[in-house]
Parts: C-alpha cells; structure tokens; sequence
C-alpha cells in the first residue's frame, strides 16, 4: 500500500499544477516552468513515491525539451505504478526524441497491453517501427494510427517518409493531397513537428489539470503550437522528392510566410522553381538563402550552377560562387574542374576577391604550394590587405616559420582594426580569424598569456572558434568564465563541436552529468562517425541509471 503523501509535498504539488494553470489558460505558454519544476522536485524530495509529482514532472520536461531528464522522472513514475499505459506511453514518446526507437517500442509495447489503448501510443508505435526500420510494420501501423485521427498532419508526414523508404515515390507525395484542401483551416492547430522528435503538447497537461481546459484552450489556439514552418517545409520536401514542384513551391511559400529567413525553405523554393522553368525567381531565393545563412554552401553552389545555365559569360560572377562553397566544403566533388579554369584565367587577369578565396580554399585542403603561389600573384601589387597578411601568416605557419607568421598575423590585425572600408567577401571574418590563428600560433609556442591577451583584447569580434580557444584558456584558472564563454559561443553557434564537447566536459567535472549528456548526444547528432561519443555516453548513462538508452 502506497504511503500517505505528506502535506509539504502535497502543497508544492498543487502549487506545480496551479501555475500550469494559469499559464495555460492566460495564453503564456508555460512562462512559469522553472517555479513549476522546482516545485515539482520538492514534492518528490519530500515524497519519493510521489507517483503523480513523478509524472508530471516527466511531462514538463518533455514539454520543454529536456528529454532524458523527462524520460529519468517518467521512468521512475513506471516504477512507482508499474504498467500505467499512459506514463509507459509518454516513456516511449521521451525514448524517440532521445533517438532509441528500440527502447521506445519496449515501453509501447507495455501501452498496448493496456485494455485501452491511448491515441497517442498507437501514433508512437507507428513512429518508433519506421525509426527502427521495421517499415512495413510501420505501414499498417501508421494505417491504423490514421484511422483514429485522419486529419494528423504529423503522421501524415511520417507516413509519407515511409511510403518514400518502401519506394513509393508518387504515393508519399499525393498522400497530403487529400489532406492540405480539406483540414486547411485546421493545419495551424496541428503539433508542432520538432527536429528533435515528437514533443509534448500542452493540452495533454491541461486534460489532467483542469476539466475542460483542454476544450477552452483549443478554442483560443493553445492546444497546438503556433503553426510550425517546419511541417510545411518537410511536405515540400516529399512534393520535391515526387517531382511535384507546384506542390513544392505552395509548401515553402506557406513556410515562408511563417518563418521568412528560413534558409533551407529559401534554398528548396529554388530548386522548385528551377523544376518550373522559373529560372530568374529561382535566382532570387537563391540570393536571399545566402543573405539569411551566408555560411551554408548549398546554395552557392545552385547560384554557380543556375548562372551557368543563363549567362555563362558571367564568369566572375559564377567563379565567386563556386568558391565560396569549396571555401565552406573544402573537399566537395568537382574542385580540380574548376581549379584548372581559375588558374588560367587568374594569371592572365588577376582578381583580388578571386586569388584571397581561391588562397583559402588551397589552405583549407592543405595544399600550402598552390595556396602561396597563387597569392604571389596579387601580393606585391596590393599593400595594405589584412586577408593578404591573414593568408600570408598561416602559409607560412604551416612552413614552421613561425617568427615571420607572427609578424604577419600582427600586421594583419593591425591592419584590420584600422580598415574602415567595405569588406570584400573574404574579409567579412577575417580579423575573427587573424585573432583565432595568432592565439593558437602563440599557445603552441607556450605564450599562454599572450594569446588570452589577443583574444581577450576584442572579445566581440570572436566568432565561436575563437570564443572556444579563449575558454579551454582559461579553463585552469578561471572555469566559471571558461564556462560562462562556451555558453557564448554556442549561443553564436549551437553546433559548434570543440565548445559543446568542452561544456561537457566542464559538467562532467561538476557533476552534472544529465547537462554533459545532452550536449554529447548533439555531438553525436552532428558527428555520428565519431566512435568516442558513444562510448562516454554509455559511460554517462550508467551512471545516472540510464544504461538502456547508450548506442
């Protein structure tokens, strides 16, 4: 027989549920979540076997993108209320946003069993059997699923990504047909897809907080998240895929319209129209995809490409383009092509904008004879060129000449700071760059100081490369601020590998191993060819009493 719940856990319960309340039913889409979960650990600190403190606690942090420690409370409510189909269902649903299909179909499975089986569980079978490959189990899944809520533009979707897998292209584009004309009006209260996997809606909370609240809160626009580019933008994708580019273009309009800097639907919107013949529009989201991201190469190369087709004698024009996305991929196909055109077109008529690129990109490939030969071609004639200093200095640090690339990485900087004229396309970053490299020539040499001194000198002008080296600097006498700039630079770039494994590396160190591993899986996301993440998150998820979900 389970224990009386103490009142002092009782109160932090209720005051939990009150603020979930208010925030719901006022429009304020959880403001209050911390208060509620601090509340919330209170009640289960007080009350270990606090089954309903447990559960909602799960909900909330999966509510708010925290899936392990959702999937950790949930699991500890299972263990509390053993076969409950409804916290078995939200356990596989925290399982799939952790990327385990296999450990979600575990807990699914359980919800099955249930003599009622939840809506939601049926939908989460479908899913986690497509993650899992089981795709013609997924199928019959995702048809009964389906047949419970036809108007589910998530499944919908899923569905389709199946249907694609199995090697029906035209039916997974036609699937939303039938579904875009009719639940139109309906789409804007549709769940919001996430990258990350199927994420908690708010009215699953509210149906068991508040009698009604789930039916006041549709009525006001709550219950759904506020309609979600992402799903317009993966119909597009499925339409493209289908050759069907008027669908296409519709989907990444209707993106647009609601997130209008979104790259990746400005880029697709291209592709679209090319497949129209729309070849001028198509040039236009080209354009604005490299002003919204203009350090993503996919679409340089669709500008180099297009421009080909309409105005081959734009040879500047394309050449600029085709360099900046080898600059961003280095080592994409096709390079030694247009390397042999550059070369002879660059020695009869040197361009500066094209030598500083073409330089980069040689480094970058670390091909450092061409990089200097090509440089030399402009060297002498230009004076006063940070770039030039900048790509000077890592020639010859590469040379191990490392008085003279000191030298010039401070004629660079020097130059830099002083240059108040338009910057060409290879100058944008550059003082960023001259700043990351003199440190890291200086921290090999032993200067430590020195090199915090340059970094530290103009932190704002660091990119998240710079940001990175300044906090593994600092991290010896100062980890609180080696911490508080790795939070910095992710904040300028959420994927930056060398600041997420060195956060998590500082939470391991401070015990917080729940923050390391949520950092380490974004690694894994990033770079699943890295064979040590796996192994450390194996190692992190023994020891807060996860193993089942280590790769």
């Amino acid at each position: 027989m389970q224990a009386e719940i103490p009142k002092k856990a009782k109160d932090a319960y209720n005051e939990a549920v009150t603020i979930l309340q208010e925030d719901m039913t006022q429009r304020r889409a959880m403001r209050g979540t911390d208060i509620v979960i601090d509340n919330l650990r209170e009640a289960v600190s007080e009350h270990d076997e606090f089954f309903e403190a447990w559960r909602l606690l799960g909900e909330v942090y999966l509510g708010t993108e925290q899936p392990l420690y959702g999937y950790l409370a949930l699991k500890k409510a299972l263990s509390i209320k053993e076969g409950d189909s409804g916290v078995a269902t939200l356990l596989g649903e925290a399982s799939l946003v952790l990327d385990r299909p296999k450990v979600a179909l575990k807990y699914l499975e359980t919800a099955h069993s249930a003599g009622e089986i939840p809506v939601a569980a049926k939908k989460l079978m479908a899913i986690a059997l497509a993650r899992a490959e089981r795709w013609q189990e997924s199928l019959s899944a995702f048809g009964e699923a389906l047949l419970e809520d036809p108007s589910d533009g998530d499944m919908r979707s899923e569905c389709a990504r199946v249907l694609s897998e199995l090697g029906y292209k035209h039916e997974a584009a036609s699937i939303f047909a039938d579904y875009l004309d009719p639940f139109r009006h309906f789409i804007g209260k549709q769940p919001a897809i996430m990258e990350s996997g199927w994420i908690m809606k708010p009215g699953q909370v509210l149906d068991r907080l508040l009698e009604g609240a789930a039916q006041r809160a549709a009525k006001t626009e709550i219950v759904g998240r506020p309609e979600d580019y992402r799903i317009w933008y993966r119909l597009g994708n499925i339409f493209l895929d289908g050759e069907e580019f008027e669908s296409a273009r519709a989907c990444y309009k209707r993106a647009l319209r609601i997130h209008p800097d979104y790259y990746d639907a400005l880029h697709n919107l291209g592709l679209a129209l090319e497949g129209l013949n729309r070849q001028d529009d198509a040039l236009q989201m080209y354009e604005a995809a490299i002003e919204s991201d203009p350090e993503t190469p996919e679409a340089y190369l669709s500008t180099a490409e297009l421009l080909e087709d309409m105005d081959p004698d734009e040879h500047d024009e394309i050449a600029l383009n085709y360099l900046m996305y080898y600059r961003l991929d280095p080592n994409a196909d096709g390079f030694e092509e247009l390397e042999k055109v550059l070369r002879s077109r660059l020695e009869d008529a040197p361009d500066i904008a094209q030598i500083l690129l073409l330089s980069h990109v040689y480094l970058l490939r670390e091909e450092i004879d061409k990089a200097d030969s090509i440089l030399k071609l402009i060297e002498s004639a230009v004076e006063g060129e940070a770039t030039i200093q900048w790509l000077r200095g890592k020639i010859l640090q590469e040379r191990g000449k490392t008085g003279e690339a000191e030298k010039a990485y401070r004629t660079g900087l020097n130059l830099a700071k002083l240059d108040d004229n338009e910057p060409t396309v290879e100058e944008d970053n550059v003082e960023a760059w001259i700043r990351f490299d003199f440190a890291s020539l200086l921290e090999e040499n032993g200067r430590i100081g020195e090199a915090k001194q340059i970094l530290e000198e103009d932190i704002d002008t660091l990119d998240s490369d710079g940001l990175a080296l300044l906090a593994e600097l600092k991290l010896t006498d100062n980890p609180e601020s080696a911490e508080e700039i790795w939070q910095r630079s992710l904040a300028n770039d959420p994927n930056h590998i060398d600041s997420l494994l060195g956060l998590a590396d500082r939470m391991i160190d401070t015990g917080r191993n729940e923050e390391a591993v949520v950092l380490l899986e974004r690694v894994h996301e990033i770079d699943p060819e890295d064979e040590e993440i796996p192994a450390r998150l194996k190692d992190l998820y023994i020891a807060i009493d996860s193993s089942e979900l280590s790769p």
